[in-house]
C-alpha cells in the first residue's frame, strides 16, 4: 500500500506537468479561443494506461508485472536526443564490442531517420588531448542505448514513449491539432504547418512526462529511504483529518450511521498537514522544496464557486497544508464502500479510511491537473436511475436462480453507481471496490469471477450494504451433482468510456473480443454510451461495433434529453442558502422475487446534472443468448424513455 505522502508527491508531479502544458499553450496559442491546456493531461493519461493495461498478461501493479518492460534499449528520437544519451551501433556482421557514441541530434531523410552521433568522451580523453571526431549520421534503426533506460512506470503518469506505433500519444497530437486549427490566426499557416507544430508539441509533451516521472521516481525512493528508518527519527509527519467542525460527521463515520439529509448535503474538506520536525532538517527542507517549488498558494478559482477548489499553502516554516473540499454525503458513501471491503478482516480505524480517502482525492485531482471542475467532463456519468433500468430490465428466459451481474466498465469510486466497477487506478480505487482496469480483464469469465469474488467479500462483512442474497449463495449439492447444465447467467455491462477516440476504439475492440470468446453459459448484454459526433474519424470508430453481428439497437438522444451526472459533483455543494430541487423519478426497481434491490448509492438532484454540448449515441450490444432472452431494442427503448423523463424533470425543477 502506497503512503499518502507518496501520493502527495505524485500529485505535485502532475501539477508540474500541467504547468508545462499550460506554458506550451501560452507560447503557441496566444490568441486562440481556448489557450488553456484543458484536456491535454487527462487524455494522455487515459491513453497511456489503456495501452499499458492491455499488455497481456496483467498484474494489478504495473511496476511489478514481469510482462511489462521496465527498461528499453531502443532509441527514442526525442527523449534520447534531449538527454544526449550514449548509444552503440548494432551491425549484424560486427562481433566485436561496439564503441560508445553520443546522440546529438536527428536528420530526417526520405524513408528513414538518421541519428547524428559522435564518439562518447571517455574518462581521461580530455586530459590526454584527444581530438573530437566529426559527427556521423547513422540510421536510428541501427542504434541501441549503451545502458538500458528505465521507463519509470508510474501509477498516475504513464510512459507515453511506450505507446505504439509512434512512441507518443495520438490523443495529444489530435488535441493539439484541434487547438491549433481553432486559433484565430488559422489563415496565417497551412494545415501541414499546423500538423508539424502539433507533432513538435506532442514530442515536447512526451519529454515533459518523462522528466516528471524520472524526477518523481527519484523523490519517492528518497522518501521511502527516510520513512524506512526509525519512526521517531523521521523528519516529517503527514496528518490527515476532516476540517474542524465536523464532529457529527466523524461520529457518523465511527458508528456507520446515516446523517439527516440536511446534514449530509453540506460540504466538508479533507485536510492534509505535512509537518516537519524542524525548519533546518535536511530531509524536511528537501521535501518542502519539492512540494512548494512554484506551487500556488491556493488553487485557481472555480467558475461560479465562492471558494477555491484546492487550497495549497505553506502555513509555517515546518508545515504545509493541502485542503480538498468534498460533500459530507460522499464521505459517508465512500466510507460505506471502504467498510464493505475491509471490516470483515479487522475493525476499521477512522485514520485508515481518511488516509485511503486522501490518496483517492489526490489521485483524481492529479489526473485533472489540480482542477476537477475544469476537467469534469472526463468524469461525467450516466445517472443512477438510468443504470437501474438497464440492470433490472426483465431478463426473459434466463433463470432468476442465476442472478444478473451488472458491471460498469469505466467508473471511479466517486461516480460508480453499482457495487462492481472497473476504473483506471486500481491501486487507489481497490480499497473502495474497484475490480481493476477494464482493459486488463481478459474475458467475460474473468469479469464474472472478479464480481463473484467481490460479492462473497461483501457478504462476509459486518457492516455493508446488503447485496441480493442469491449473488452470494452457492449451488447446493443436488444442483452440483445434476447432469443438467447450469442455467444461463446474465452479465450486463455499462460501457461509458472517456470521450476520446483512441480509448473508445480500444473499448470497442475489447468488447468484441469478449463477445466472440464468451462461453455459452454466460449471456452478455452491453449498454454503450458515447458522444454522437459527426466527425469522420468518430463514425469510423463506431462502425467497427455497429456493423458487428452483436449490435441490436442504436439511438441518438439530443443533449437536452440526456443529462449526465456532473463529473465533480462530489465536491460541489450548493451555494449557501440554496436547496437543490430533488427529482422525483421512477421508484427503485424490484427484482424477480419482489424484494427491493440494492440502492444505487448516489443521490440525485437537479443541480448535479449537466448537459453536454453534443448528442449522445446509445447502443445495445448483445450475444445471441442475451438477445433470445430479451430483445435489445426493448432494453434500449426503456433506457431512452427513462433518461429523457429524468432530464425533462431536471429542467422543470430548475425553473
Amino acid at each position: 500500500m502506497q503512503s499518502a505522502l507518496e501520493e502527495l508527491l505524485r500529485y505535485r508531479a502532475a501539477l508540474t506537468v500541467q504547468e508545462e502544458l499550460e506554458r506550451q499553450c501560452k507560447a503557441h496559442l496566444p490568441i486562440s479561443p481556448s489557450p488553456d491546456a484543458t484536456g491535454l493531461l487527462p487524455c494522455a493519461i487515459f491513453e497511456g494506461h489503456q495501452r499499458l493495461a492491455a499488455t497481456p498478461p496483467h498484474s494489478s501493479d504495473h511496476r511489478d508485472s514481469s510482462c511489462v518492460p521496465r527498461t528499453r534499449e531502443w532509441v527514442h528520437p526525442i527523449i534520447d536526443v534531449r538527454r544526449q544519451a550514449d548509444v552503440v551501433e548494432v551491425a549484424p556482421a560486427v562481433t566485436a564490442a561496439a564503441a560508445r557514441l553520443r546522440l546529438l541530434g536527428l536528420e530526417y531523410v526520405k524513408g528513414d531517420i538518421l541519428g547524428i552521433v559522435e564518439p562518447a568522451e571517455l574518462p581521461g580523453d580530455a586530459a590526454s588531448g584527444t581530438r573530437a571526431h566529426a559527427p556521423l549520421s547513422v540510421s536510428l534503426k541501427s542504434l541501441r542505448l549503451a545502458t538500458p533506460e528505465p521507463f519509470y512506470h508510474d501509477t498516475l503518469l504513464p510512459a507515453l514513449e511506450g505507446i505504439e506505433p509512434h512512441h507518443a500519444s495520438k490523443n495529444l497530437l489530435d488535441l493539439w491539432l484541434n487547438k491549433l486549427c481553432g486559433a484565430a490566426s488559422k489563415m496565417d499557416t497551412s494545415f501541414n504547418q499546423k500538423r508539424k507544430l502539433a507533432w513538435r508539441l506532442t514530442d515536447e509533451a512526451t519529454y515533459i512526462f518523462y522528466a516528471a516521472r524520472k524526477q518523481l521516481a527519484e523523490r519517492i525512493v528518497a522518501v521511502r529511504k527516510r520513512t524506512g528508518q526509525n519512526v521517531r527519527e523521521r523528519p516529517w509527519e503527514l496528518q490527515v483529518h476532516l476540517q474542524s467542525g465536523d464532529a457529527r460527521l466523524l461520529a457518523a463515520l465511527a458508528s456507520a450511521s446515516v446523517l439527516a439529509a440536511s446534514e449530509s448535503s453540506t460540504g466538508t474538506a479533507v485536510v492534509m498537514d505535512l509537518v516537519g520536525e524542524s525548519a533546518d532538517s535536511d530531509g524536511w527542507v528537501s521535501l518542502r522544496d519539492w512540494l512548494t517549488l512554484s506551487a500556488p498558494s491556493s488553487g485557481g478559482s472555480r467558475s461560479s464557486r465562492k471558494h477555491p477548489e484546492v487550497e495549497w499553502a505553506a502555513i509555517s516554516d515546518v508545515a504545509i497544508r493541502l485542503c480538498i473540499p468534498i460533500h459530507a454525503s460522499v464521505v459517508l458513501r465512500l466510507h460505506a464502500r471502504y467498510l464493505a471491503r475491509h471490516s470483515a478482516v479487522a475493525p476499521v480505524a477512522a485514520d485508515d479510511f481518511l488516509q485511503a480517502l486522501a490518496r483517492l482525492l489526490l489521485r483524481y485531482h492529479g489526473l485533472c491537473g489540480g482542477s476537477m471542475e475544469k476537467e469534469s467532463g472526463w468524469q461525467a456519468a450516466v445517472p443512477p436511475s438510468v443504470m437501474d433500468v438497464f440492470e433490472h430490465h426483465h431478463q426473459g428466459s434466463i433463470s432468476p436462480q442465476r442472478p444478473t451481474v451488472a458491471v460498469e466498465c469505466f467508473a471511479s469510486p466517486f461516480n460508480a453507481t453499482r457495487p462492481f466497477f472497473f476504473s483506471v487506478f486500481h491501486d487507489t480505487d481497490a480499497a473502495f471496490g474497484s475490480l481493476g482496469n477494464f482493459f486488463a480483464c481478459c474475458d467475460v469469465e474473468a469479469c464474472v469471477a472478479a464480481a463473484d469474488a467481490s460479492a462473497r467479500h461483501l457478504c462476509g462483512t459486518r457492516r455493508a450494504w446488503k447485496a441480493p442474497s442469491s449473488v452470494c449463495s452457492s449451488d447446493d449439492g443436488a444442483a452440483a451433482a445434476s447432469l443438467v447444465p447450469k442455467p444461463h447467467r446474465l452479465l450486463r455491462l455499462e460501457c461509458n468510456p472517456p470521450f476520446d477516440h483512441e480509448v473508445v476504439a480500444a473499448a470497442f475492440a475489447h468488447l468484441l473480443r469478449w463477445l466472440e470468446g464468451a462461453r455459452a453459459q454466460t449471456a452478455v448484454s452491453v449498454l454503450i454510451v458515447i458522444p454522437d459526433s459527426s466527425q469522420a474519424h468518430a463514425a469510423s470508430v463506431r462502425a467497427t461495433i455497429e456493423k458487428s453481428r452483436f449490435c441490436r439497437w442504436v439511438c441518438s438522444l439530443p443533449p437536452r434529453e440526456c443529462l449526465y451526472m456532473h463529473g465533480a459533483h462530489h465536491q460541489c455543494p450548493p451555494a449557501e442558502g440554496e436547496v437543490p430541487p430533488q427529482l422525483q423519478g421512477r421508484k427503485r426497481p424490484r427484482d424477480a422475487g419482489g424484494a427491493p434491490t440494492a440502492s444505487s448509492g448516489l443521490a440525485i438532484d437537479a443541480g448535479s446534472l449537466v448537459r453536454l454540448s453534443c448528442p449522445t449515441r446509445l447502443m445495445v450490444i448483445q450475444d445471441d443468448e442475451a438477445e433470445r432472452a430479451c430483445i435489445g431494442a426493448a432494453i434500449g427503448a426503456e433506457v431512452c424513455a427513462t433518461w429523457s423523463r429524468l432530464s425533462q424533470a431536471a429542467f422543470r425543477a430548475r425553473r
